[in-house]
């Protein structure tokens, strides 16, 4: 349990600093990024549902 909470922990503080250095108008990068916050939300409902 400890291994997945550190986990998801520094999933959420890497997702902030990457959508954060994201640059204005890379469409790109930034659908690449909501794809993965979408697979980490995921993860995270299904850890607290499970």
């Amino acid at each position: 349990m400890v291994v997945i909470h550190r986990g998801l922990r520094r999933e959420a503080r890497l997702l902030v600093e990457l959508i954060a250095a994201v640059a204005p108008g890379d469409t790109a990068r930034a659908r690449l990024l909501g794809d993965h916050f979408r697979d980490y939300r995921l993860g995270l409902t299904g850890h607290h549902h499970g």
